[in-house]
């Protein structure tokens, strides 16, 4: 007879438990899922990752067709009949499509999409990814300046979670003088 519990060891057999596998698998399952892209695999497979945003916005004609995955921080969501246009300044994104809210960009282009995009929720400051296909370029104004705005029809959008900064809420009865939490601002390497 086998002993689950044993006082005189003081084990309590949690790893002989037939559940535990399973639950080992379910938690595998959870953070696989937790960590997927939001452009569908099919559509990535058919984007050619060779083709850079810099090259995109140098010639938008010579890629008209090509599909492309690119993500950013919006600027404004504009309302056209049958159609929204999101103007986006470009950022690097990480390997699950996140863009980078850092100030490094490699220009701005424009998301279209038939329909209506509410501009309330599609908001300036907001991340988005978008997957879609290259269909041709704008020239419109920034200030008073001409820009070319490479333009993308996209067939795949994503708008990411409003970031919120963290509070730096400190507990008032704990305190000890050498503790700094990571996403505090005076964080320093010891």
């Amino acid at each position: 007879m086998k002993n689950h519990c044993s006082l005189a060891t003081g084990t309590t057999g949690l790893f002989d438990s037939p559940a535990l596998p399973r639950f080992i698998l379910f938690l595998c399952g959870f953070a696989f899922l937790a960590c997927a892209h939001p452009i569908s695999e099919n559509f990535r497979s058919q984007v050619d990752e060779t083709i850079s945003f810099g090259a995109v916005l140098k010639d938008p004609s010579a890629y008209i067709g090509e599909k492309v995955v690119l993500g950013g921080i919006i600027i404004e969501t504009r309302i056209f009949p049958g159609r929204s246009e999101v103007e986006v300044v470009q950022k690097d994104m990480d390997r699950l499509g996140y863009p980078d809210y850092g100030d490094l960009t490699g220009g701005r282009f424009i998301f279209t999409r038939s329909g209506f995009l509410e501009p309330e929720i599609y908001a300036k400051g907001r991340a988005v990814t978008g997957g879609g296909k290259v269909v041709g370029h704008v020239l419109k104004k920034i200030g008073s300046r001409d820009y070319e705005y490479p333009v993308i029809e996209v067939e795949e959008l994503y708008l990411w979670e409003k970031a919120s900064p963290p509070t730096g809420y400190y507990d008032p009865y704990y305190w000890d003088p050498y503790y700094r939490p990571l996403f505090h601002p005076l964080h320093l390497p010891r």
